[in-house]
This record gives structure tokens, C-alpha cells and sequence, in this order.
């Protein structure tokens, strides 16, 4: 069965979980676990993690805190987090692998922000605690910043002076959301990930093509080795 970890480094996998299920679950996450339901978790999708890995001293895992809504409630998550499906196996309900979808699909991870005065400046960082939160956005693939500027509502993907923000794959720079009305279309993150993942596939074709003619080179690179029968102008030529 397929799941999504978070570990407590910011760290993010999806992982392969033999039978029996429940001993591999507790393995991932330390101990006896707890199944929670997170409002910023699709529906369909669960969260599983150690029952008792506060009373523990476990590491807080910001990643798992922040889809937990530990920002707004203060209650956070400690230790390794794993994100399954639910669904109904033999007329009961039970855990069910992720799909191929889940697995390309997007998670979208809400921080709030808060002021670091740094002389005369005001920073805004984001708003994590532990000692890996200045480096939780490696695994992500984009990084945006929302705020108010005039009238208008930006998330900017380019690191600054004022925020920690991140851009790949052409994302970068500040976009403007679009504000909805009656009969405006709420597509704006819709179109955003479409613009990345066609660009995603753009890369990888790219890199298919760059493999295939490296791969050609060495196949008639080797060819003209065979072919070569004097042992000391093989030896020049390798």
C-alpha cells in the first residue's frame, strides 16, 4: 500500500507499505497510531500519525502541523505523519492505497506569516517552529507569498528582502490573483499548476531526447571499439 510521509526533517516520500499494514504504520510513525482527518486534506484522504508523540517529546513535523491546522488551534503534530486514502474494503472501511492521480498531483501547504525586525526593517517569515523551519520549502515545489499590494492581491514566487518565497520551472516573480465576482471563475491556482506541470512535461520530454541521442553516441561509440582489432589503438581510442 502507497502512502505519503512527512518527516520531521521537512522531508516528503511516497512509500510502499507491506503487511502486515498496522505494524508497518506504527514502525513509520513511532508508536500506536491515530487517524486524523485534517479540513486542508482533500476529502477521501486521511492523516496517520503517533498517538502519543507529544507526551514523548517526538519533533514537531511542521509539514504535518501546518495541513493539521496547528496555526489556528496550536495543537501540533510530533513525529512522522503518513497520508493514506480511505475507502471501503470488503463492505468495511479501511485504508486504501494512494492513487496514480495523488502522486501527481499537488498539495497545497497554507503558512501563516509572522514580523522578525531586523534594525529598521521588518521580515516576514514563515510561521513554523523547530530547528529544520528555514529550510522546510526543499521539498516543495513552489513557494508563494500572498499579500495586499494597493488594491490588488500578489503572491510573488521570488525570494526578497521582505519574505522567503520559492519559483521553479519558469514560475517566478510576483502574479497578480485575479478578484472574484458573481460569474468570475475561482481557476486561478488551476491554471497556475497547469502552467507548471505543462512545462514539467516540456523538461522531461527535453531530457528523453537528450538521452536518447547520448545513448546513440555510446552505441556507435562502442561499435567502433568492437571493431577495432590493434590491442594499443583500441587502449588510444577507450
Amino acid at each position: 500500500m502507497k502512502g505519503l510521509v512527512f518527516d520531521t526533517e521537512n522531508r516528503m516520500q511516497f512509500k510502499d507499505f507491506g503487511e502486515p499494514l498496522l505494524d508497518s504504520l506504527q514502525k513509520e510513525v513511532g508508536g500506536y497510531i491515530e487517524v486524523v482527518h485534517p479540513k486542508y486534506l482533500p476529502e477521501g484522504l486521511c492523516m496517520v500519525v503517533d498517538d502519543e508523540g507529544r507526551l514523548k517529546g517526538s519533533a514537531v513535523n511542521n509539514i504535518a502541523s501546518v495541513i493539521y491546522g496547528t496555526p489556528e488551534h496550536g495543537q501540533p503534530i510530533a513525529g512522522n505523519a503518513v497520508i493514506l486514502r480511505e475507502g471501503f474494503v470488503a463492505g468495511e472501511r479501511d485504508f486504501v492505497s494512494l492513487t496514480e492521480d495523488d502522486e501527481t498531483g499537488l498539495i497545497v501547504v497554507v503558512f501563516h506569516a509572522t514580523e522578525e525586525k531586523d534594525g529598521d526593517n521588518t521580515r516576514l517569515r514563515i510561521k513554523v517552529e523547530g530547528q529544520t523551519k528555514n529550510n522546510v520549502w526543499e521539498p516543495m515545489d513552489l513557494g508563494g507569498f500572498v499579500e495586499m499590494y494597493g488594491n490588488d492581491r500578489t503572491i510573488g514566487f521570488s525570494n526578497c528582502e521582505k519574505y522567503f518565497a520559492k519559483g521553479t520551472r519558469g514560475i517566478h516573480g510576483v502574479y497578480k490573483i485575479p478578484a472574484l465576482g458573481p460569474g468570475s471563475p475561482n481557476d486561478f491556482l488551476t491554471k497556475l499548476f497547469e502552467e507548471y506541470n505543462g512545462k514539467a512535461a516540456e523538461e522531461v520530454a527535453a531530457n528523453a531526447k537528450e538521452n536518447e541521442a547520448y545513448e546513440q553516441v555510446m552505441q556507435e561509440g562502442s561499435k567502433i571499439i568492437a571493431g577495432i582489432k590493434d590491442a594499443d589503438l583500441r587502449h588510444q581510442v577507450q
